[in-house]
């Protein structure tokens, strides 16, 4: 009996020691993949991780680039406009200064000028009359200041003028029967003002009745 009792425990003994063999075993087998498949966690997290951030970078790049196309473009046009202005602004300045050229170069030249008419020959030889305005040369009294005697031939009792007009002379002829004529014979269509300068000889009909413009 005792033998078979012996047997027994031994018996028991031996199974209880591979079944706590065995659940050792298998807690090993429980603990040892633990890890790795925290591990492999771990390794996927990382991967995907990396991979937004990788997107992330990549979308602000492509956001910056485009920003700057935009930004590259804007001031390619703002300088392209502020250019045309500042040339319209330079075109304006330089047209404001051309115009006051010319005034003031007019009135350099008119100014403190005395114009005259002064007779060469016949009736008014050797006379000078001031071109203050408007002067008048004719036959009749009641308007000519310079005044032909009543019986001169060719001589219209309005025949032409002498005009100081804007710092400029001018002569017109006030349709005469037998014209006023520059000194080349060329004769003024009447009711026309002739600008001429200083120097500039013209006569009344004939060329006995001669003037010249002097200042």
């Amino acid at each position: 009996v005792n033998g078979g009792e012996s047997e027994k425990k031994e018996t028991v003994e031996g199974e209880k020691q591979e079944t706590e063999q065995s659940e050792g075993e298998n807690e090993e087998k429980e603990s040892g993949s633990e890890p790795s498949s925290v591990i492999l966690d771990d390794d996927n997290a990382k991967w995907f991780l990396g991979l937004i951030a990788v997107g992330i970078i990549l979308v602000i790049m492509m956001k910056r680039k485009k920003t700057n196309k935009k930004s590259g473009s804007g001031s390619s046009e703002d300088s392209y406009s502020i250019d045309l202005s500042g040339m319209e602004e330079e075109k304006r300045a330089a047209d404001k200064v051309y115009e006051n050229y010319l005034n003031a170069t007019e009135s350099y030249e008119t100014c403190g000028k005395n114009y005259y008419l002064e007779g060469l020959n016949g009736t008014f030889a050797g006379s000078r009359f001031p071109v203050n305005g408007i002067l008048k040369i004719g036959r009749d009294p009641q308007t000519c200041n310079v005044l032909y005697p009543p019986e001169t031939k060719g001589i219209s009792r309005n025949h032409c003028t002498v005009e100081v007009r804007d710092g400029k002379i001018y002569i017109r002829d006030l349709e005469s029967s037998y014209g006023t004529y520059f000194r080349n014979g060329d004769r003024l269509n009447g009711q026309v003002s002739y600008q001429v300068q200083p120097g500039t000889i013209f006569y009344l009909a004939e060329t006995k009745n001669m003037f010249r413009v002097i200042e």
